[in-house]
């Protein structure tokens, strides 16, 4: 996905309910990575971004599933409480598991 086509696919996800009328939280995590987190009501929307192209596990509060990656349409697998994050951007939604 090209940089453009990011942007345009982030401000379109911007305007959803969730981003809107929901919670959020940045966090700063361990191996240069921000998770974004948004919630609504049980809804939980989940962004993650390396900023430094290193890959990562990272903890989320999702159960083990599949999701799709809401930027790129790929899928995205949750064990355990765990995403594998590599390079690219996720931005992942579901019911919360809290």
């Amino acid at each position: 996905m090209d940089l453009s086509a990011l942007i345009e696919r982030m401000h379109e996800l911007s305007q959803s309910d969730i981003q809107v009328s929901g919670s959020y939280k940045v966090t700063a995590l361990e191996n240069d990575t921000v998770e974004v987190t948004y919630r609504y009501g049980n809804i939980i929307r989940i962004g993650l971004f390396t900023l430094k192209g290193m890959s990562s596990e990272v903890p989320v509060a999702l159960p083990s599933d599949s999701y799709t990656n809401m930027l790129n349409n790929s899928l995205v697998q949750v064990k355990d409480g765990i995403i594998q994050l590599d390079y690219d951007p996720i931005v992942i939604q579901g019911k919360t598991n809290e």
